[in-house]
């Protein structure tokens, strides 16, 4: 016991120097909540920025909605204590670790590793586990009983997956895996006790189609009353917010404990704050937790994990966005109106809603809509660089629609005054 006290207390100290570096932060749920929808939008783009592709793949995989999945993860990341950080550096089968806050007890016991560790990985670690066995002294009793080979090989595959749960890559597919198991099981019962609240029946091709739009009232559970609740959502604007949030409620309650799947939990407590006494009151406040921290925020800022672009050596990266209102895409200085005109009827190639202002001294812009470079000139290496995509996530909060190109438009065009033609310096995609 004091030996163990003081093995804590050493892991403390090197997790708050630095010495040991967690895949987590610290963060509670309140704290997150404090943060302004930019510092939570920043946040979840600098945790999942990097594992975009993992995160895609991994949906797309598993068939469950990529936003849902980003969900789980980042409210997991946001209910990250010290002992969770603690846990990630001592080797064990029962603690949560990893991104998606999950044990290797748990993850062996539903098959979820499958595929992920090779035979040629469990030999190694077999031959490791054997050369740390002690082969007398203090511990006589391993060295008289020693493991038979398949408890080797158990124990092998034990330690390999907490290896592996400590990569994000692979705890978004376990995650992955395990939503879609979680989806599985309620699809299979619809009517079921947990499920019925939110499914209208099977998930097929597109599982919100299943899905009921939440806040609808209990005395519209029919399938009449949810009809008529979902063309006021549609009137509304708010039946895809709704349903994905229904979701959300559904999967993430049972990813803390499905157990609740087959619990008989009140109507009326489903898509209000879980309270005090509440049955599953912890699975119920991850659910809210995910609701009111990240599946209204994404969805609003129309932020899903992206299909991966391949990533070239020696290409660079940037981002371009478009103006919502007209601006000035040209002055015309010499040549008059006449030049303008003729500037003007190139430009129609690039840009919307085209005209031309009158200035002073005979000089004419030409006002237009068009897709302009935004951020550094220099470019990323990666698409999924997390600089970039705040810096998306912050044009398209403004409303502006957005891309990432390797061909980025630093000047609209360049004007031959000799010739009177328009040169591309980097020709975007003609309309």
């Amino acid at each position: 016991m004091h030996t163990k006290f003081w093995q804590w207390i050493t892991l403390f100290g090197l997790v708050a120097a630095g010495a040991i570096a967690p895949a987590g932060e610290r963060m509670s749920p309140g704290e997150m909540a404090e943060k302004s929808e930019d510092e939570r939008m920043a946040w979840a783009i600098r945790r999942l920025g990097p594992y975009q592709t993992a995160l895609y793949e991994a949906a797309k995989r598993n068939r469950v909605p990529p936003r849902l999945l980003a969900t789980v993860i980042l409210n997991e990341l946001s209910d990250y204590k010290m002992e969770d950080i603690i846990q990630e550096t001592v080797y064990s089968t029962i603690w949560t670790i990893g991104y998606g806050q999950t044990s290797v007890k748990k993850v062996l016991e539903r098959d979820e590793m499958r595929g992920l560790i090779s035979e040629s990985e469990i030999a190694g670690m077999i031959e490791q586990i054997k050369q740390r066995m002690p082969r007398s002294g203090a511990r006589r009793e391993i060295v008289a009983d020693p493991p038979a080979d398949r408890d080797y090989r158990r124990m092998a595959i034990e330690r390999l997956t907490w290896q592996k749960l400590n990569n994000p890559a692979i705890a978004i597919e376990v995650a992955a895996r395990e939503i879609a198991r979680l989806m599985g099981r309620m699809s299979a019962n619809p009517r079921g006790p947990w499920a019925r609240h939110f499914l209208k029946g099977p998930f097929f091709n597109n599982p919100y189609a299943s899905v009921k739009p939440a806040y609808y009232s209990c005395a519209w559970n029919a399938e009449s009353g949810i009809a008529d609740w979902e063309r006021q959502c549609e009137k509304q604007g708010t039946l895809q917010l709704n349903r994905e949030i229904s979701l959300t409620i559904a999967v993430v309650a049972a990813y803390n404990s499905d157990k609740i799947i087959d619990a008989n939990v009140s109507h009326q407590s489903v898509f209000g704050a879980a309270a005090d006494g509440a049955e599953f009151l912890n699975a119920r406040i991850h659910a809210d937790n995910a609701v009111m921290l990240w599946a209204r925020l994404l969805y609003q800022r129309k932020w899903s994990p992206q299909a991966p672009v391949t990533t070239k050596e020696g290409v660079k990266y940037y981002l371009e966005y478009y103006f919502k209102e007209p601006r000035t895409l040209k002055t015309c200085v010499r040549g008059g109106r006449q030049q303008a005109e003729a500037d003007m009827a190139l430009i129609k190639r690039f840009a919307d809603g085209v005209r031309i202002s009158p200035g002073p001294n005979n000089t004419f812009r030409i006002i237009g809509k068009a897709w302009m470079i935004s951020g550094t000139g220099s470019g990323y290496a990666s698409p999924n660089d997390p600089k970039l995509l705040a810096d998306k996530a912050s044009r398209e909060k403004d409303g502006h629609p957005t891309r990432i190109t390797t061909t980025p438009n630093w000047s609209m065009f360049i004007l031959d005054q000799s010739g009177g033609m328009i040169s591309k310096r980097h020709l975007p995609p003609e309309k």
